[in-house]
C-alpha cells in the first residue's frame, strides 16, 4: 500500500467514528474540527445560560405549575437545538473527509457509473416510460453498492453511498434515456460520470458550509427568550 493510499485509508476510517473524527481530524487536514468545537460550545453555553437564567427567574417570582412547564420546555428545546447543531456540524465534517479523498476515488465512481447505466438499461427494456419516482424506487444505491463492492471496507461504502444519495442521478438518467435505450452504454456512462463529478464538485462540496448557523442560532435564542418572557408574565 502506497503512502497516499494508507493516508486515505486512515482518514476514511474516521468517517463513522464521530468522537475520533472530532479529536483527530486536524491531523488529516480537516481544519473544521476546531470550528465544530466552537459551534457546539456556542450553542451549549448559550442554552445552558438561558436555562440557568430561567431557573433564577422561577426562584425569584415563585413556583407555579405553568412556570415549571416552561422551564422544562426551555430545557428540552435548548437541548434539541444543541443536538441539531452538533448533527449538522458532524455532517459538515463528514463531507469534508470525503472531499479530501475524493480525488483518489475517480476510478471507483467511473465503475459505479457503468453499474448504474447497466441497471438502468435493464429497467428501460422492461418499461421505457419510467417516471422519476419509479426509477428512483428501482435504483437502490445503498443495496447496489453493498452487493457489488461487498469486499470494500464498510466505511468506504458508506462514504460513497452518502455522496450518491446527494446527487440527482435519476434526473441525469432520464436525460440520457434515449442514449441508454439505443445501447450506447459506454457514452452514457462517461456522460453520467462527468455530470456526477461536476455535481459533486460544484454543488455538494461547494455548498458544504455552515451558513445555517446564521439563522439557527438567532432562532434558538429567539424561541427561548419568548418562552422566558411567557414564563415571567
Amino acid at each position: 500500500m502506497s503512502k497516499n493510499e494508507k493516508y486515505n485509508t486512515q482518514l476514511i476510517q474516521l468517517f463513522n467514528r464521530p468522537c475520533k473524527l472530532i479529536k483527530e481530524g486536524g491531523k488529516f487536514g480537516i481544519n473544521s474540527v476546531g470550528y465544530f468545537i466552537f459551534v457546539l460550545g456556542l450553542f451549549s453555553i448559550s442554552n445552558i445560560t438561558l436555562f440557568l437564567y430561567s431557573l433564577s427567574r422561577l426562584a425569584s417570582t415563585g413556583f407555579e405549575a405553568r412556570k415549571v412547564f416552561f422551564i422544562l420546555l426551555i430545557f428540552v428545546v435548548g437541548f434539541g437545538f444543541t443536538l441539531y447543531s452538533a448533527y449538522r456540524m458532524y455532517q459538515y465534517l463528514r463531507i469534508n473527509v470525503v472531499k479530501v479523498i475524493y480525488g483518489n476515488l475517480s476510478s471507483i465512481f467511473q465503475s459505479i457509473s457503468e453499474l448504474i447505466i447497466n441497471k438502468t438499461e435493464s429497467l428501460f427494456k422492461d418499461k421505457f416510460n419510467l417516471t422519476n419516482s419509479q426509477l428512483k424506487k428501482a435504483l437502490d444505491f445503498g443495496r447496489m453498492i453493498n452487493i457489488r463492492y461487498h469486499k470494500m471496507p464498510k466505511f468506504l461504502r458508506t462514504a460513497i453511498i452518502l455522496l450518491l444519495n446527494k446527487i440527482p442521478i435519476v434526473d441525469m438518467l432520464l436525460e440520457l434515456k434515449e442514449e441508454i435505450f439505443k445501447g450506447n452504454k459506454l457514452d452514457a456512462s462517461v456522460k453520467l460520470y462527468n455530470r456526477m463529478d461536476k455535481h459533486i464538485s460544484n454543488s455538494i462540496f461547494r455548498n458544504n458550509n455552515t451558513t445555517w448557523i446564521w439563522w439557527l442560532f438567532p432562532l434558538n435564542m429567539g424561541v427561548l427568550f419568548v418562552f422566558i418572557k411567557l414564563m415571567i408574565e
